[in-house]
Formats: C-alpha cells, sequence, structure tokens
C-alpha cells in the first residue's frame, strides 16, 4: 500500500566498501520503478549536513533535507553518528533524529524513503540507543565483506571500465590466480577495512606499473599482468 507511512524506510549495515551507497542508488531506481516514489532521486547526507551548532537551527536543517529528497530517496550514511556529540561538547544530534523520525510517518511523496547506513556494531547500538526510530524501520539489510573472489571480480570491471584489460592468466579458471593473489598479497584486515575500496588501490598502483613498463619498452598496452598486480599489493598496507 503506497499510502502506508513507514512501510519502506530500512537499514543498511557492513563494513566500509560493501556497497551500501551503491545499493542505495539501485534501491532509489527500484522504487521510483514501481512507483513508490515519485523521483530516482536519492540525496546522501550525514551529520554534518542534518545538525547545527546551535540551538534551534539543527531542525530546520535537517527539515530542509528532507524536502530536498521528498520525491525519493533520504540515505544517512554513518547514521550512528546523530547519538554521537560533537567535539565542541553540543550535541544537537537528538533533534535531528526527532525531526526525521517526525517525516518518517508521512508516506512516500509526503517524505522521502529513508535509508540509515553505518557499521554493523555502530548500527546495532545506535537503534538500541533510539528505540522510536528503530520502531519505524521495516527492512534491515546486511552487506557482508567482500570475498578474494568477489575483490578479484570486481577489480576486473573495474579496469574494464576505465579502458584496461587484464592478462589471460589473471582471469582464467573463474579469476583464480588473481583471487588467490589478492588473498595472499593482502591481510586480511586491510580488505575488511576497505572491502571494495581495496581494488581502487590495487588498480590505481597497478596501473601506475604498467605505464612505468610502457614508458621503458617505448610501446603502449592498456593489458594489467600479474607483475603489475604484485607491484601494486606491496603498496598496500
Amino acid at each position: 500500500v503506497k499510502d502506508a507511512g513507514g512501510k519502506y524506510h530500512m537499514i543498511f549495515q557492513g563494513n566500509p566498501g560493501t556497497g551500501k551507497t551503491t545499493m542505495g542508488r539501485v534501491v532509489a531506481a527500484l522504487l521510483k520503478r514501481i512507483g513508490i516514489t515519485q523521483s530516482d532521486l536519492l540525496v546522501e547526507v550525514q551529520r554534518d549536513q542534518l545538525v547545527a551548532g546551535y540551538v534551534g537551527q539543527t531542525a530546520p536543517k535537517t527539515q530542509e533535507k528532507i524536502d530536498e529528497a521528498c520525491a525519493g530517496v533520504l540515505f544517512v550514511d554513518e547514521a550512528y553518528r546523530l547519538s554521537q556529540g560533537s567535539k565542541s561538547g553540543s550535541d544537537y544530534g537528538k533533534e535531528a533524529i526527532e525531526t526525521l523520525m517526525g517525516a518518517m510517518t508521512e508516506p512516500p511523496g509526503k517524505a522521502p524513503v529513508m535509508v540509515f547506513a553505518g557499521y554493523p556494531n555502530d548500527m546495532a547500538s545506535f537503534m538500541q540507543a533510539n528505540s522510536g526510530l528503530y520502531r519505524r524501520i521495516a527492512y534491515t539489510f546486511d552487506f557482508e565483506d567482500y570475498t578474494p573472489l568477489d575483490l578479484a571480480k570486481i577489480l576486473g570491471k573495474m579496469a574494464q571500465g576505465k579502458g584496461f584489460g587484464l592478462s589471460a592468466d589473471l582471469t582464467s579458471n573463474n579469476f583464480e590466480v588473481l583471487s588467490r593473489m589478492i588473498e595472499e598479497g593482502t591481510l586480511p584486515e586491510a580488505r575488511a577495512l576497505m572491502n571494495g575500496g581495496i581494488c581502487e588501490r590495487i588498480f590505481t598502483f597497478a596501473k601506475q606499473s604498467l605505464d612505468g613498463r610502457c614508458q621503458a619498452s617505448g610501446q603502449v598496452s592498456v593489458e594489467i599482468t600479474a607483475e603489475d598486480i604484485t607491484m601494486a599489493m606491496t603498496r598496500i598496507p
């Protein structure tokens, strides 16, 4: 029932780089396609875009973002920070939460569908401390860390999207070699901390290695090799 307020709000919880914001854009497009929202607009905000530094300023500031996203989705990234005090000691995050809650009972079109995103442990604590907000959320989605195979495939797509390719030995047998290189060449802690973001690092450093090879040989190539990947991973902490 489209007119039901609070029917579609969501929690996205997962470590950095697991695709929460990307999935937020997909959800915004799907909600528009099936007629729940009027637009595929996604307005991404963090605490600084909602919370002001003085009494009486936070509610209007938060309402401004609600109004901006009204036809689509309001994506509140690192939502748990709304419950954390500011460095100055003043905290008006509660006012922002109350303003959001007031809008969450309205149906799509009068208020946006809201997605609250953040790290799993922090989001659990945030929702426990704000039970009124939690009661207004219909769905919770867990974003798992990427496996080395997932990262290998993401890296392949990333290279392709930027006009480069991976050598055949890296991608054969369902990315077996590249997957193993990522697993053995990066720390589990680094993968958990960055997830998809580690692919950006690997690609950037591998491209630099490729550029160096091209410059030394005088030949132009857009193929990233195992040598480039190995060099890239030595530069990742």
